[in-house]
């Protein structure tokens, strides 16, 4: 996630491509963070500093509601 596909060879070809789906129920502050971070060419990607002011990072969101979304990546080992 965010690429997926059937087979390694539809999958590299579509991470290549910048072809990917965000779901609807992401926030469209993290819509932007993850479109920026996603850019095909890597001069056109947010730099580190930027990533930290995004406002998708530095807002405080006080009545944050858990969305279903938000379980969509399941939990990965550091290890596995």
């Amino acid at each position: 996630y965010p690429f997926n596909d059937k087979g390694h060879t539809n999958l590299f070809a579509r991470i290549s491509s910048g072809s990917f789906v965000i779901p609807e129920c992401v926030s469209p502050r993290a819509r932007c963070l993850i479109r920026s971070l996603l850019r095909r060419e890597p001069s056109e990607r947010v730099s580190s500093e930027d990533i930290l002011l995004h406002p998708w990072l530095t807002k405080e969101d006080r009545d944050w509601v858990p969305r279903a979304c938000d379980q969509m990546v399941p939990q990965c080992s550091l290890y596995d």
